[in-house]
C-alpha cells in the first residue's frame, strides 16, 4: 500500500510541475510611455502600429522571461493550418505568460508583410522590444532577425 501511495504521489508531483512553476519571478511595472519609446525602436514604427490593451504593464528581468519561456509548453503544441497556426501560437502564449504569471508585457505582433505573427517581450533590464518565436521558443534581437519571417515593414503590436 506505501509503495502504491508514493507512487501516486510521484505522479501527482511530476503533473504539478507540468502545471505549477517551481519558480516566482520578480515583477515590475512599465507605463504605457515605456513601452511606447520601446516599441518606437521598431522598424517603420507609428502610433498606428499599436493596440494598447492596458494602462500599466508588468514584466520580468530577460533572465525570468527565459525561465518562463523554458516553463511553457506553447512550442509543444502541433501546428494546425488555420486552426492552430502562428497567430494562435503567438495569442496562446501572450494569454498562458497573463495566466500563470500576471505578465502582460508580451506582445502579439501581427506582420502582414511577412505573413507570419509572434510575440514581442518588453524585459525590465532591456530597452528594446525582443522578437519571440512562440513555435520554437527562440529569442530573437530586432537587428539581427530574418526578414522573410519577421519584416516588421506592415504589421500591428498588440500589447
Amino acid at each position: 500500500m506505501l509503495e502504491q501511495l508514493t507512487r501516486i504521489k510521484d505522479r501527482v508531483l511530476g503533473i504539478r510541475k507540468w502545471y505549477v512553476p517551481d519558480f516566482e519571478p520578480r515583477i515590475y511595472v512599465l507605463g504605457n510611455y515605456v513601452i511606447y519609446k520601446r516599441l518606437a525602436k521598431l522598424p517603420n514604427w507609428n502610433w498606428g502600429r499599436w493596440m494598447p490593451l492596458d494602462a500599466k504593464y508588468y514584466t520580468v528581468s530577460l533572465e525570468d522571461f527565459e525561465k518562463i519561456i523554458e516553463w511553457d509548453k506553447t512550442n509543444r503544441h502541433k501546428y494546425f493550418m488555420d486552426r492552430f497556426d502562428c497567430d494562435k501560437y503567438a495569442m496562446y502564449l501572450k494569454g498562458n505568460i497573463a495566466w500563470f504569471f500576471g505578465i502582460n508585457a508580451v506582445a502579439v505582433v501581427l506582420d502582414y508583410s511577412s505573413g507570419h505573427a509572434y510575440n514581442l517581450l518588453f524585459p525590465y533590464d532591456v530597452d528594446r522590444p525582443l522578437i519571440l518565436e512562440p513555435q520554437t521558443d527562440q529569442i530573437i534581437e530586432v537587428e539581427g532577425r530574418d526578414k522573410r519571417y519577421y519584416a516588421l515593414e506592415d504589421y500591428y503590436v498588440v500589447v
